[in-house]
């Protein structure tokens, strides 16, 4: 669920795992993001996030915001 993709892709920032993607060296495309377990040192999860993706992430992640705000 998006709560839980939040959390994987907080961790994967907040602990450097991450690696932007681009073509050609200059244009970026994407970006790949993982969570290491550190007890067992594995990458427990890993996605590779075009553009397109991001912006849709964000705007569900917003209308979340947006929801809980209405309600309280």
């Amino acid at each position: 669920d998006l709560n839980q993709l939040v959390s994987y892709l907080r961790n994967g920032i907040a602990h450097c795992n991450l690696e932007f993607i681009s073509d050609d060296g200059k244009q970026l495309r994407g970006l790949k993001i993982w969570n290491i377990n550190p007890r067992i040192k594995q990458i427990t999860w890993m996605a590779e996030l075009s553009i397109e993706d991001m912006e849709k992430i964000t705007y569900k992640f917003i209308d979340l915001l947006l929801e809980e705000g209405r309600e309280h």
